[in-house]
């Protein structure tokens, strides 16, 4: 009614402007289908059924 309800970003200017340089990259190196057709990983147990540390060894086995 007033726009108090409107959606607003939860981004300051700085991040937003940054976010969208970088999905801007991310488009014209891998195309625009590649982004909206790409499947996003959600941390389950079965999708990560081991401890997950961020060494490159549990890296290569989340790309594995």
């Amino acid at each position: 009614m007033f726009g108090w309800f409107a959606p607003k970003c939860p981004l300051r200017t700085g991040e937003k402007t940054w976010t969208e340089t970088r999905m801007r990259w991310l488009a014209d190196t891998f195309g625009v289908d590649r982004l909206l057709k790409a499947h996003v990983l959600v941390p389950t147990p079965t999708s990560f059924p081991t401890p997950y540390h961020g060494t490159p060894a549990d890296a290569q086995h989340v790309l594995n």
